[in-house]
């Protein structure tokens, strides 16, 4: 669509060659009259001189050669500026015509027929109206027969010929004269449909920028009641509207409940509450079911029996549904007109309207309800994460000593001489160290969700700590463990406990999921980066489990079919501390097969 600039440069351009071809042919036209003038002049003159009679008449020839001198230099240009170029020609023309017919000389039917075609083509030029060319014409034609004498003439014939031809002549004037005039006509009429289409063009920018200020409200934030009466008014004035409301339907109560803000006079107020069943009587009601506008401009002359309409204390009313993908959500009311009653096109405007502000009203609607989901998962969460902090306390107590008093089992005096009780209570050792493992991933689970873990950067040497961390992991015989380090990768600060937490987690994940494989450990430095990387060559991360594989409690197999033990917490607590110690883990898969986990880490953390 082109804009309103565009369009009234068009028809500023078109207004242009119109005036352009006016001119060029009023100027054709006019010189074609002055040149016929000089001819009819000189032919008057090389008359007057055949017959000895130029001595004579030097008054008359000074005379029509001085007119047609200031007929040649008037300023017609200037003249038709003001609008008084037809007065002036028309003047001009009544005036030669005098002078035509008080000259006694003009006995030759050429020179006749020249000059007093002169006021007809100049009448016609600057657009007389045709009747006014017709009467100049007359005239012409009476002066040209009057010098046909004796009365009736010797050649009646050869005379009604040329005065036939000369009828002819003029009624081409006239004719060319009718035909630029409809083309005048035509060109206005162009104009007219231009104007028009300017006004429906500024109509629907003024409706453009009003839905484009009425989508900004959905990303402005806020709640439905504090946004919907700056939307409502915003309606209002593109309409030209003092008082706007919204009713909107409630499928809870079956009701159509008034918005407590209203916008009156520029600002929102507080109403009281009001809901209406559709079962009651009412213009709003009315609007709901049908879907059809409603219009009165003569509230206040009617019997008062709406009670909304009372509320609002409106004389004027304009009322639409809010529809979306036709499934009607409440009602659009406008009150109070400032410049004079609502009419069809302000209606057609305000359901162009109501489109978008419906939808700004249901994604608002729609982003409360998220909100307020989101906060109450978000107390769920919170609830889910102390339950677990205080279980996790709770069980870890009784778990030390049941640690502590199998640790103490096993010492020789008090060892079990039976070798099956004996492997008993080492398997209860193991399966006690193992809960308590379970227990400090919960409690490190829950303090990263609460942002709790407290940071304790110390300087640690890569090299030494990766060695002293894996040889606490334990590996199968079958499975070799390599380290590889950069000799250029420096002394990091960083918290040695979630460090070993993040490399016991990588290495004992390579070793379930990599049994029987090597797993390579290789350390390489960055731009004031450390990068580690633990490769394993087992059988990889699926390919639609690579995006979740940090989540929490993710696991690789199915829960039924899985052979391998684990809680799925692992590369979560991992990807947590490396974020706490103000680093990250990612993913890649191996080359030739299996998994390989990059945690970088900064050389110098920075405690926030």
């Amino acid at each position: 669509m082109k804009n309103i600039t565009g369009t009234t440069q068009e028809r500023l351009i078109a207004t242009d060659h119109i005036a352009g071809a006016l001119g060029h042919y009023q100027r054709g036209a006019r010189r074609i009259a002055l040149v016929g003038s000089w001819l009819v002049v000189a032919r008057y003159i090389q008359v007057l001189r055949d017959t000895n009679e130029l001595a004579a008449s030097r008054g008359a020839v000074i005379a029509a050669v001085i007119a047609v001198a200031a007929a040649t230099l008037f300023r017609w240009d200037a003249w038709r500026a003001y609008g008084q170029a037809k007065v002036v020609g028309l003047v001009w023309a009544f005036a030669v015509l005098g002078v035509l017919t008080g000259i006694p000389d003009l006995a030759d039917p050429g020179l006749r027929f020249g000059a007093y075609l002169i006021p007809v083509v100049t009448s016609a030029a600057l657009l007389a109206e045709p009747r006014f060319v017709a009467i100049v014409g007359g005239l012409a034609i009476a002066g040209y027969v009057l010098p046909e004498t004796p009365f009736p003439p010797v050649d009646a014939i050869g005379l009604a010929m040329r005065v036939a031809v000369f009828a002819l002549v003029i009624m081409a004037v006239i004719g060319v004269r009718v035909g630029v005039e409809k083309l005048l006509l035509i060109a206005e009429e162009e104009m007219l449909r231009i104007d028009q289409r300017i006004v429906g063009l500024q109509d629907r920018e003024d409706d453009v920028a009003s839905i484009y200020e009425i989508s900004r409200m959905i990303g402005s934030g806020g709640s439905l009641h504090e946004v919907l009466p700056r939307l409502v008014g915003r309606v209002a004035e593109a309409i030209g509207a003092t008082v706007g409301g919204v009713l909107l339907w409630s499928g809870d109560d079956e009701r159509l409940n008034l918005i407590r803000r209203v916008w009156v006079h520029g600002r929102s107020e507080k109403t009281q509450a009001m809901a209406f069943s559709l079962s009651e009587s009412g213009h709003g009601q009315r609007v709901f079911i049908s879907g059809e506008p409603y219009v009165d401009n003569f509230v206040d002359k009617r019997e008062p029996t709406d009670p909304l309409l009372n509320a609002l204390g409106v004389h004027q009313v304009a009322m639409v549904p809010l529809d979306i993908e036709q499934h009607t959500i409440g009602v659009l009311v406008i009150g109070d007109k400032t410049t004079g009653a609502f009419t069809t096109q302000d209606t057609t405007r305000l359901t162009a309207l109501a489109g978008p502000t419906a939808l700004v009203v249901r994604q608002i609607a729609r982003y409360e309800e998220a909100l307020q989901q989101s906060d109450r998962l978000e107390e769920i969460a919170t609830m889910k994460t102390d339950f677990v902090s205080v279980v996790s306390h709770e069980l870890r107590t009784p778990l030390t000593s049941i640690i502590g008093s199998l640790a103490t089992l096993q010492r020789p005096e008090l060892l079990p001489p039976n070798p099956n009780a004996q492997e008993l209570v080492a398997t209860a050792e193991r399966q006690a160290h193992r809960l308590r493992t379970l227990i400090e991933d919960l409690l490190v689970v829950s303090r990263l969700d609460n942002r709790a873990l407290p940071v304790r950067p110390t300087a640690v040497e890569i090299t030494a700590f990766l060695h002293n961390t894996v040889s606490l992991v334990a590996v199968s015989d079958a499975t070799t463990v390599t380290i590889t380090t950069e000799p250029d990768v420096p002394i990091i600060q960083t918290d040695p406990d979630h460090l070993a937490r993040i490399v016991t987690n990588l290495v004992s994940n390579a070793v379930r999921y990599a049994e029987g494989s090597s797993i390579e450990i290789r350390t390489t430095r960055g731009d004031d980066e450390v990068h580690i990387f633990v490769i394993d060559h087992g059988p990889g991360v699926p390919f639609d489990r690579r995006e979740r594989v940090f989540e929490p409690f993710t696991q690789l197999e199915d829960l039924q079919t899985r052979q391998r033990g684990g809680t799925g917490l692992g590369l979560s607590i991992v990807a947590g501390l490396a974020a706490t110690l103000g680093g990250r883990a990612r993913y890649e898969p191996t080359i030739g097969g299996g998994a390989t986990f990059i945690v970088t880490l900064p050389v110098r953390h920075t405690v926030r």
